[in-house]
C-alpha cells in the first residue's frame, strides 16, 4: 500500500490503489480543502511534491490547464488529480495550511 507523507504536518497517510492524494487524505480525516469538489477547477487542494513525483499519475489536460492559468511550477500538483502509484512526500500548500 502506497504511503503519502505530508511533511509540513508530519502526517503519514495510507493510500488505496487508484486513489488520488485528495481522496486518501480525506479518507484519513486530513482537512484538505477542495472548493471545486475535486474537479480541477481551482487550486485549493494544491501540494508541492518533495519526493516521489514519478509515483504520481501524469498531469492530465484539466490539471495542465489550471497549472498554466495559475503559472504553477512543475513541482506543484492538484491533489484531486494526482493518482498515487507509490510512496510520495508532499507539502500541503492550499488554504488553511500552516
Amino acid at each position: 500500500m502506497p504511503l503519502i507523507y505530508i511533511r509540513n504536518y508530519d502526517r503519514e497517510i495510507p493510500c488505496q490503489k487508484g486513489q488520488t492524494l485528495l481522496e486518501a487524505a480525506l479518507d484519513e480525516g486530513f482537512p484538505m480543502y477542495h472548493t471545486c469538489g475535486g474537479n480541477a477547477r481551482c487550486t485549493t487542494c494544491m501540494v508541492r511534491v518533495i519526493a516521489g513525483m514519478h509515483n504520481l499519475s501524469p498531469v492530465d489536460e484539466e490539471e495542465a490547464y489550471m497549472k498554466r492559468a495559475r503559472r504553477l511550477s512543475d513541482d506543484k500538483r492538484l491533489s484531486c488529480q494526482a493518482v498515487v502509484l507509490g510512496d510520495v512526500e508532499v507539502d500541503y500548500i492550499g488554504p488553511g495550511s500552516g
